[in-house]
């Protein structure tokens, strides 16, 4: 297999939107065909590609954004070997692909069984190195992709800061508490304390019971 140098596959991705440029170059010198790898391995090489992009830039601007500055650093490291992820060569797979698609089509989600997508869930968390911030984070971008924008606006609340999930976690366990009824003395006290009328503590105690849960939003 040819040796790749990161300078050599970032001369190819002159901006972050040409980062494919980056995997056509690396499977053309390859001499692989994309249809003959399948597409768990090219999600994991444009990975690849994306975080030696971001590892360029970040050490660019750590050079103050001086590209003499920038070689002068970093020359050794532009020019030893870009390793890549395992790349499983597979003949004809486009052709097994048409076949699979013509048979039956693989079940959404939301409609496989329940066993199925924890299986599912488990391996997402697990090639996120289950990494809750970076998920949620997936999860509103999808959330605002697809148009669920309530679904994006909860993730987005609860992702405010470390602190919000306990927050709102007190907050719903207060909320959903059943309200403690008063004894005949405690509630006769509360009536003559008050100057109130039975009709309007029997009003107050349901106008209570019915706010139960209304409070989120002064967190």
């Amino acid at each position: 297999m040819s040796r790749l140098i990161k300078r050599e596959v970032l001369d190819k991705i002159p901006s972050d939107s040409d980062r494919h440029l980056g995997v056509d170059y690396i499977l053309a010198k390859l001499k692989i065909d994309s249809k003959n790898v399948r597409m768990k391995d090219l999600d994991r090489l444009k990975a690849c590609v994306s975080s030696l992009r971001t590892r360029c830039k970040e050490k660019f601007n750590a050079a103050s954004r001086k590209a003499d500055k920038f070689e002068l650093k970093n020359s050794a490291w532009l020019d030893s070997e870009f390793h890549l992820p395992e790349l499983r060569v597979e003949k004809n797979l486009e052709n097994s692909a048409c076949e699979l698609s013509a048979g039956r089509r693989p079940l959404e989600f939301q409609k496989k069984s329940e066993r199925s997508q924890r299986r599912e869930a488990a391996k997402i968390s697990t090639q996120n190195e289950h990494d809750p911030s970076r998920i949620i984070l997936a999860c509103k971008h999808a959330a605002r992709k697809s148009g669920e924008k309530d679904l994006h606006a909860v993730l987005k609340e609860v992702s405010k800061s470390p602190h919000r999930p306990s927050k709102i976690r007190k907050l719903l366990d207060t909320s959903t508490s059943v309200i403690k009824k008063k004894n005949l003395n405690e509630a006769l006290s509360f009536l003559l304390k008050n100057s109130l009328t039975k009709n309007v503590y029997i009003n107050m105690r349901l106008e209570a019971n019915s706010c139960e849960g209304r409070h989120l939003a002064t967190i």
